[in-house]
């Protein structure tokens, strides 16, 4: 088949459902360069196509004068006649379960037309995007399975600043995080990163972003560190995703649209079919819970999006006045017996988070000498192992009940023996917590097994939680 000067694509739905047809629209456009390519869709959400030079033209499928053509044998509009008389190839995704669209547009015009599912089946094994790009088969196109890509510009942000796109909604209540855990996790990251927050939000989210945005602001933060996109057109909201370094968001539209056009970030997957209907490509993580979204911890997410920074790697040595008021951490153990040194790696994990106002040492063994900086800190977090050969016990975070008294063991000091020296020589023993990873592998090496791992993953978002439950007096 070779078409001649027009294909009209008919595609209804929701953001997502357009943002996977997006590699139909690349498919069409590569096999026939020449041809005029047109959408009858919902011009708030077909116009990114053609803001992106994707399409020529957006017509809206919501026209009073089309509704006829669903209609059996019923009087058509003459102008809607015209239209579909000029097209030398009609592929529809529109719902027409007794064909009564196909069969009025077949009286219009001898172009052939293709109908296309307008929705993928859950349950069905495929992706929507393989799904969609079926029916191209019968023009003899053998299409590659691609991920949606919308090239737009960036909004022009403060440049050389990070920035979190959070969408908190989605057009299902049963998709959506529990907003107090939206408003926790968005707290803890303008109160303990220097990175700015683009809140969206459209009509299914109601004034929750608005509230989200004012919570935040309310914090004492620079109000131009959060910039609040309500109702925005989607193509604005396309150019401030792809300014921004990382996303969040839920099973939606604007998480589709963030994958398309390249942000890096995570779903909050609940119910819905991965299989199906997760975005594409690699930039978008799934982030599951087992138990189900709602219980989904704030410090998991928070983790994660921490990790996508890109933290410089090496840092000049801490000096001790660089504690005064902070929150230290104290990584210990031996990275040369294997799991002896996961305390070392969780302290280096939790550095290249380039957390405000909290520092971090890592040491062999706990010394003396820590007893200064840890009397100049806020709060202070222990991070050791602890050899378990039963697997007993679980990672923990406990605190200390406070400074011990007696005499100091310069060779082997302990968390509360610290605690004890510096309330005896600087006057002040800081609040502080002992974060225990129990492990079963102590053997000469440098790497750690697949089980310290993954106590290394759940030790950060233990230090997390509890970081996050700070009162903002202490630090």
């Amino acid at each position: 088949m070779s078409p001649g000067n027009k294909i009209i694509v008919l595609r209804g739905g929701a953001i997502g459902d357009f943002i996977l047809t997006l590699p139909v629209f690349a498919e069409l456009r590569a096999q026939y360069p020449g041809v005029r390519l047109e959408v009858l869709g919902y011009p708030a959400i077909a116009g990114l196509a053609l803001a992106a030079g994707l399409v020529d033209a957006v017509l809206p499928v919501e026209s009073p004068a089309l509704a006829s053509f669903f209609v059996a044998s019923a009087a058509l509009d003459p102008e809607w006649r015209a239209y579909f008389a000029t097209a030398s190839l009609v592929l529809s995704y529109l719902s027409d379960p007794e064909s009564n669209f196909a069969d009025n547009v077949r009286r219009c015009t001898a172009a052939p037309y293709i109908q296309g599912p307008s929705r993928p089946r859950d349950g069905g094994g495929i992706h929507a995007v393989e799904v969609l790009l079926a029916p191209l088969k019968s023009l003899g196109i053998q299409a590659a399975s691609a991920a949606p890509q919308l090239p737009v510009e960036p909004w022009p942000l403060p440049a050389g600043e990070f920035w979190l796109a959070a969408h908190p909604g989605s057009g299902s209540a049963r998709k959506n995080w529990p907003a107090a855990s939206w408003e926790m996790l968005l707290d803890a990251w303008l109160r303990w990163t220097d990175a700015g927050l683009v809140i969206i939000g459209g009509e299914a989210e109601g004034e929750r972003p608005r509230r989200l945005a004012e919570i935040c602001r309310a914090r004492g933060v620079r109000s131009d560190r959060v910039v609040l996109l309500q109702h925005a057109p989607l193509p604005r909201v396309a150019r401030y995703l792809k300014a921004c370094q990382a996303f969040v968001g839920h099973d939606s539209g604007i998480t589709h649209l963030a994958a398309a056009v390249g942000a890096p970030g995570l779903a909050l997957w609940g119910e819905t079919d991965a299989t199906v209907w997760r975005p594409r490509g690699d930039r978008i993580q799934s982030v599951h819970e087992p138990a189900g979204l709602s219980a989904l911890p704030p410090a998991t997410v928070l983790a994660r999006l921490l990790d996508l920074r890109p933290i410089e790697t090496r840092s000049p040595a801490l000096e001790v006045a660089d504690c005064a008021g902070k929150i230290l951490v104290i990584g210990y153990g031996n990275t040369l017996r294997s799991d002896d040194g996961v305390g070392v790696v969780v302290a280096e994990a939790i550095r290249l988070w380039g957390l405000q106002k909290v520092a971090v040492m890592t040491a062999h063994q706990l010394t003396p000498e820590l007893a200064e900086p840890m009397g100049r800190a806020a709060a202070v977090f222990f991070i050791d192992a602890r050899l378990d050969s039963n697997l007993a016990g679980e990672t923990t975070c406990a605190p200390l009940a406070g400074p011990t008294g007696g005499r100091v063991d310069p060779h082997l000091t302990t968390p509360e023996g610290l605690l004890g020296l510096a309330q005896a020589l600087y006057g002040r023993a800081p609040r502080a917590w002992v974060i225990t990873l129990p492990i079963t592998e102590v053997g000469f090496g440098e790497s750690l097994t697949p089980l310290a791992q993954a106590r290394a993953i759940q030790a950060r978002e233990l230090f997390l939680r509890t970081l996050m439950a700070l009162p903002p007096s202490l630090v």
